[in-house]
Formats: structure tokens, sequence, C-alpha cells
């Protein structure tokens, strides 16, 4: 069913990336949604892609509220919403299937809303610098409107709009990091940006530009580092 949602109250049993247990108390805002796409279409040729369009739907819902632009959201790659460089405040999972001549894309999301101390949490930043707070409906409303509208700009050929605003907000621009590859090699790299599949672009120090997948890999932001997650 096209755009089935579910929100749920509380999540004890959730999965994150890896096999990871994701647990959302009460003050979370949460979501699983089932859209379909042509696999023709432009997403449908890179579901990849919509893993950051969620993100950056959840970003947006809150800094494109006038006076609320200067609130420092993040998009971390390749799938998590922090606040400033160090809290992570969400995150997207996402999960699909193909039947026929459509691709059928599961999406989990999760965000901390309104979450008692000692979590950070959306409303306690707005509250701590001056703004009014968001009530749950608000907040996955705009979510989802954000998520609606950048899908259908992909589909018209606005993807170079989509990605400015992803850029906007997200914390990677220019970062140098660690890549390593087999027998433990490392590379330095520069961070050019993502690919038009959502991977991450990056330069080494002989100029060559590649990607790298975020499937089964993990962005250490502190460190700088990304490496093959152990399984």
């Amino acid at each position: 069913m096209d755009g089935f949602t579910v929100v749920p109250g509380r999540q004890m049993a959730g999965v994150g990336r890896g096999g990871n247990k994701w647990l959302s108390p009460p003050g979370c805002s949460m979501f699983s949604l089932q859209i379909s796409l042509d696999l023709e279409s432009f997403l449908g040729r890179r579901p990849s892609l919509i893993q950051h369009l969620v993100a950056l739907a959840h970003v947006d819902a809150v800094r494109s509220l006038p006076g609320y632009e200067d609130v420092d959201l993040r998009i971390k790659w390749p799938n998590d919403i922090y606040y400033g460089a160090k809290n992570k405040i969400g995150g997207v999972l996402l999960k699909s299937s193909v039947f026929r001549d459509k691709i059928i894309v599961t999406i989990g999301a999760g965000t901390n809303l309104k979450n008692q101390y000692p979590t950070v949490s959306i409303n306690q930043i707005l509250r701590e610098n001056g703004h009014e707070v968001l009530d749950q409906e608000v907040f996955l409303a705009r979510t989802l409107n954000s998520l609606e509208e950048l899908m259908e700009k992909c589909s018209l050929g606005q993807f170079g709009e989509v990605e400015s605003l992803y850029y906007r907000y997200w914390l990677h621009g220019g970062q140098h990091i660690r890549v390593l590859g087999d027998k433990d090699t490392e590379q330095r790299v520069t961070v050019l940006g993502i690919d038009e599949f959502g991977f991450l672009r990056v330069k080494g120090t002989d100029d060559s530009v590649f990607s790298v997948m975020d499937d089964g890999n993990s962005f250490d932001m502190m460190q700088g580092l990304v490496k093959p997650k152990l399984r």
C-alpha cells in the first residue's frame, strides 16, 4: 500500500544498521512509511538516495520555519540527524524489495523530539534557544511534507536544488578523513560531496576521485575515518 504510515508511541525492539538495537522511549518522533517507485524512475534507479532525502526532510522540517533557520540541526552521512557535530538525535533505516516493475521501499525513522534529560532532543534545543517547541503532529506533518516535495523535485529533474539544500545542512564539506582498505591499507582523502547514488565522493592525495559506499561501512566522525564494519 503506497504511502501507508505507522506512527508508534514507543519502540522496544527496533533494529538499526548492522543489526544494532534501536530503542525509542516516549518522546521520540517515529514512523514507518512504505512507498513504491517505478524501477525506471529517477529514484527507482537510485533508491540509495532515499535515506538522504529522509534525513534532509527531518532537518528541513525545523530549519525551514521562519526564525528557526539557525537552529544547528545537521545531517551526518549517510543516515543520521545531528545537533551540531557531536549529538546524534535521530536516524533513518531503509529496506527495499522489487516486485515486477516496482521497487517497494520501507522507511523507518526516529528522532528525539521531546525526550527528557539526559537525552538531547529537538524541543530541548528549541527551548534553550528561545524558540517555541513543536508538537509531534506538526513535526511529523512538516517532515513528511518536506519528504514528498524533495521526492517530487527529484522526479521533475530538479535534483540539483535538492543537493544544494542537502549541502547547506550536512556536516562534511571539505572534511579530511582516512579510508581503510584491504589489509589495513589507509589513504587520506578530502570529502567532496555525494554522488548521484548518495555515496560519499572523496578525492585522494593523488587527485583521484572515487566513491565510498555506505552499505556495510561506518563513518566515524570523531576519528574522521571510513572503515569496514566488523560483523
